[in-house]
């Protein structure tokens, strides 16, 4: 736990404490992780929480807890210095999750680490907040209004992908003053019963070193999670091989771009260098191998479609739509049409 608090100190320079139970909230600004926990300590009635991003230097320190204040607001913030991403299990209100869906939470965690590694994301921070699974991914980004609609975006793409009929995707948790629980202390929030116990939590894995998540990665899984959604409405296309419309979460991509003699090569883990289509468009010219522009196969994104990603800037926003649009017979590749679902549902 220190050294999760270190590192928390480090990026975010203050840390607002916040210890609550149901009948008070005590809330002090900290700048030294020993000061923090001796307060955290001296509150095992209460849920400890901390904030996660860097505020202005102008927020007072206060190094000490006060009852009911009025805590920091996301106006108080300077930066973001933490991507916190919450998998809650579906339980019944106001309990605790059993030991089962605390895992299959957990399991949702694990997934979602594997689509941000195949992304080239850094390793996050576990931690199960005794409930469910919590990830923190370090950034360095001002704290801006065009930041924020990027991050509505992406967790709102993400909640389409990563929520299930067991375990919730919290969209929520995207505010920059959004609290997070502290591991090392018992998550007391609610009362215990058969089953349902209240558990202590914890610090899964702390990865070393930390790096950072890029502005660039952001806008990428934004605009795989944004725009490349499961049963998407048809896209007009000018096949002639059927008068149907394919079901694209089959689409061939290395046969596509190989007939427009546009495939660069492999470049592993259904992942291919390809020719960008407007690559007559860009600024700066490719490197031999071409690997400023990849494409995925269906089967190793978590949307269910192949996706397109072009570095260049003349590029951005294009996906996996727009290639469709330019080149029109994205059906001929389809290895069965969408009309498959329901015949055969």
């Amino acid at each position: 736990m220190n050294e999760h608090l270190n590192r928390l100190f480090i990026d975010a320079g203050a840390v607002e404490l916040i210890c609550m139970n149901g009948h008070s909230t005590y809330r002090g600004v900290f700048d030294a992780p020993g000061l923090l926990l001796a307060a955290a300590a001296a509150r095992p009635d209460c849920s400890i929480y901390t904030t996660i991003n860097r505020p202005f230097d102008s927020v007072p320190v206060t190094n000490r807890l006060r009852r009911n204040g009025r805590g920091l607001r996301a106006e108080h913030f300077a930066r973001r210095t933490s991507l916190f991403f919450d998998f809650d299990p579906i339980r019944p209100v106001k309990l605790n999750a059993t030991y089962d869906e605390m895992m299959l939470a957990g399991g949702q965690a694990y997934r979602f680490i594997e689509f941000s590694d195949s992304l080239g994301w850094p390793a996050p921070i576990i931690t199960n907040s005794g409930n469910g699974g919590h990830l923190v991914y370090r950034c360095d980004l001002p704290s801006t209004p065009e930041l924020s609609v990027l991050l509505r975006d992406l967790y709102e793409g993400l909640a389409v992908n990563f929520t299930t009929n067991a375990v919730k995707f919290d969209t929520t948790v995207r505010n920059i003053s959004r609290i997070c629980r502290l591991p090392g202390f018992l998550n007391v929030k609610l009362t215990p019963t058969d089953g349902r116990p209240q558990r202590m939590a914890r610090l899964v894995r702390m990865p070393d070193p930390m790096g950072c998540v890029t502005l660039r990665q952001l806008e990428f899984m934004a605009d795989l999670v944004r725009q490349e959604r499961p049963d998407p409405a048809p896209v007009p296309a000018r096949s002639t091989r059927t008068g149907r419309k394919g079901d694209y979460r089959t689409l061939d991509v290395v046969a596509w771009f190989t007939a427009h003699g546009c495939y660069a090569g492999p470049a592993g883990s259904g992942k291919h260098n390809v020719i960008c289509p407007w690559e007559h468009e860009h600024s700066t010219p490719s490197p031999r191998n071409h690997s400023d522009c990849v494409v995925w196969e269906a089967g190793v994104t978590a949307t269910g479609w192949p996706s397109f990603h072009c570095c260049h800037d003349h590029c951005r926003g294009r996906n996996t739509r727009t290639v469709m649009g330019l080149w029109g017979d994205a059906d001929d590749f389809c290895r069965r049409d969408s009309s498959w679902r329901s015949a055969t549902h």
